[in-house]
């Protein structure tokens, strides 16, 4: 007897498409049995025993909270022009995506003197985010206390 490969999956309660993953090692081809199937598919998939994904056996993976990095802490030691740089970007609130251009930095910080330098401490120390060494240049949220307290500094407040 040929029966609808919907009233089959109902007979079985499972989800069509997983009847047809059940049949397809049987069949070979699946143009033979959709949108009907035999009677026998459907008895044979019966006997085999029918268990849904979630009671599959395979282990679960734990439902856990991811885990997030540690906001590094204690005070970034910078030089004087790194400490400049950080201020400018600081006011400009330059942080994560809102990135600035090198040639908008080097307009920004044109009375510090080797800004290259200055430029390679910043993202050794990571302190400075960048995806090349032409920018663009963010500060890093990571570094966000050490950041502020440094900007603070430097811009002569408390």
């Amino acid at each position: 007897m040929i029966i609808k490969l919907q009233e089959a999956s109902r007979q079985l309660a499972i989800h069509p498409l997983n009847l047809l993953l059940k049949i397809y090692p049987m069949v070979g081809n699946l143009g033979d049995c959709y949108p009907e199937l035999d009677n026998g598919l459907v008895e044979t998939v019966k006997e085999l025993g029918v268990q849904h994904h979630r009671d599959s056996g395979r282990p679960v993976a734990p439902t856990t909270a991811p885990i997030k990095a540690a906001e590094p802490t204690g005070e970034v030691e910078l030089s004087a022009g790194a400490q400049k740089v950080i201020e400018k970007l600081w006011r400009g609130d330059h942080w994560g995506r809102m990135a600035v251009s090198r040639a908008s930095l080097n307009h920004l910080c044109r009375n510090v003197s080797d800004l290259e330098s200055v430029l390679e401490e910043l993202i050794k120390k990571k302190v400075v985010l960048t995806q090349t060494k032409q920018g663009p240049f963010s500060l890093n949220t990571k570094f966000k206390s050490s950041i502020e307290s440094v900007a603070r500094q430097s811009a002569g407040q408390k």
